[in-house]
């Protein structure tokens, strides 16, 4: 083999391999790039959802409610009236502060006494009907709805299932005359509420 020959072997494969490593480089650097533009996006889209969350989480409220109707039904009158009573008490204010839906009560047998109530934090909106776009519904006989509030939770609520109360809740919602809609979507609220109206001690 002539050196000339040699030479152009020892080019050609030095060529090669200059191309591969520039290659190499070239795919290094698509990665880092590739890999900055992921972190970046995952970072943004961290940081949007922290920032939802934070200007979705409720404020907490004055404890204030108001009745929007200029004749209010009785229904309205009455649920605001409970919760006026319920927000003197600082733990019940606690509770509500960390309310932020609407909920619409309908008495069954009476389908005209109906009211929405909207929570902003403890600020609550009582106004007569149901809303179209309450997130919670809830009807039932009037006296069935107005008893759970003596419901309780853990084994108090299993004491209160067995009362006489308890049972005519649990018959009502076998016989259909106890129709939920929408908890599905605001469960946590829905519990939070429940609290708000049992009874402290």
């Amino acid at each position: 083999m002539t050196r000339e020959r040699l030479r152009k072997i020892v080019a050609r494969q030095m060529g090669r391999e200059y191309t591969r490593r520039k290659r190499h480089q070239a795919r290094m650097r698509e990665r880092r790039r590739r890999g900055g533009k992921t972190a970046f996006l995952l970072g943004a889209g961290a940081g949007f959802l922290v920032a939802r969350a934070y200007l979705e989480r409720p404020l907490p409220g004055s404890g204030r409610v108001i009745i929007a109707d200029e004749q209010p039904g009785p229904l309205s009158t009455m649920m605001a009236e409970l919760m006026k009573g319920l927000l003197k008490d600082p733990q019940k204010k606690a509770l509500a502060d960390g309310l932020d839906f609407s909920l619409a009560l309908q008495d069954l047998n009476n389908p005209e006494l109906a009211a929405t109530m909207r929570f902003k934090g403890s600020d609550v909106t009582v106004s007569n009907g149901v809303a179209e776009d309450a997130d919670v519904y809830v009807g039932t006989e009037l006296a069935l709805l107005l008893s759970l509030a003596s419901a309780g939770k853990g084994s108090q609520f299993l004491k209160w299932l067995q009362s006489e109360e308890g049972r005519k809740v649990v018959e009502a919602i076998r016989d259909r005359r106890f129709k939920i809609k929408g908890v599905q979507r605001k469960p946590l609220q829905m519990l939070r509420f429940q609290r708000l109206l049992t009874p402290t001690g």
